[in-house]
């Protein structure tokens, strides 16, 4: 059944500018957890500035709220906080429901990292959810105006479900490509194994993600990358040979160089702080990825003590 409405919960920079594409064609609410942004969003517009040259940039007229307020029936709510809220936010669902506003409610999961959608299971057990994986890069330049690296590719990859494919004919003719994976597991971990590289590195020596790119860099990257495909294949998952030439290419801060920029909790237990947790599961060495958890922990002290 189609839905009527989307419901962006957490629209930070991905789910602002996912929300952005879809309000051409569909009645889309961005809630934001933030007045001012919310504010800004409602009376300029969202500005997206993009890597395209079929679309540079696109102004679209959007409605956004700081606060979750009701869920209407049939409506679907996309998932973008930070994978660290996702509890706290999807409580706020929750009540609502208790509160008789909706009889059930559909939940597609577009954040980083492994088993953040199961945080959304076990809040709302009765809830249809389903994944999915954002491919591009993003980031706010102003409260109302974003600009995204786009990967060339598919820019959403989904896991099959009703959801998905009810999701794909909503942005189909958007701007923003979309497609269903035929191995989502696979996707997933070559995504976890590209975010393990790109975002602690780059939140460390704050810079953007195509610099690591760096000769300098290369033995560091490729050892992460190794002590992920040898986690990931003990959980059953054969990553591509190829993946361990990965390369970061977009312009962009990563998400957690943009939390640590603005001294806010990072994902890290989600990505890496996964990977090792997974690895002593398995008996399997993870030091470097445990040293890069231990750092970002020790900077994110280091931004609460001094009162960021």
């Amino acid at each position: 059944m189609p839905f009527d409405k989307i419901i962006v919960l957490g629209a930070g920079v991905v789910g602002s500018a996912i929300g952005g594409f879809l309000s051409q064609k569909h009645d889309v609410l961005l809630v934001t957890g933030n007045r001012e942004r919310a504010e800004a969003l409602n009376s300029q517009g969202l500005i997206v500035k993009t890597t395209s040259e079929d679309t540079p940039e696109k102004t679209f007229k959007v409605k956004a709220l700081p606060s979750l307020e009701e869920i209407p029936k049939n409506a679907l709510i996309l998932l973008t906080t930070k994978a660290t809220q996702s509890r706290k936010a999807l409580q706020q669902v929750k009540r609502l429901q208790g509160a008789g506003s909706v009889g059930g409610v559909s939940i597609l999961v577009l954040q980083n990292g492994l088993n953040t959608e199961k945080i959304a299971k076990e809040v709302l057990p009765e809830a249809n959810i389903a994944r999915g994986i954002v491919n591009f890069g993003s980031m706010f330049v102003k409260q109302a105006q974003i600009e995204l690296s786009l990967s060339g590719s598919a820019e959403i990859t989904l896991q099959e479900s009703e959801i998905s494919r009810e999701f794909c004919e909503m942005l189909a003719d958007t701007g923003i490509s979309v497609e269903i994976s035929r191995d989502f597991q696979k996707d997933l971990w070559s995504k976890l194994v590209m975010n393990c590289v790109v975002n602690p590195i780059s939140a460390i020596l704050n810079v953007r993600n195509f610099e690591l790119g760096s000769e300098s860099l290369k033995n560091l990257r490729h050892a992460i990358i190794d002590e992920c495909s040898k986690v990931a294949a003990a959980e059953g998952i054969t990553l591509d040979a190829k993946m361990k030439d990965y390369t970061p290419k977009f312009n962009n801060f990563s998400s957690m160089c943009q939390d640590m920029q603005r001294g806010k909790k990072t994902e890290i237990d989600f990505l890496n702080g996964k990977v090792v947790e997974l690895g002593k599961k398995h008996s399997i060495p993870t030091p470097v990825n445990e040293m890069l958890v231990s750092i970002i922990k020790f900077l994110e002290e280091k931004n609460a003590s001094n009162g960021n």
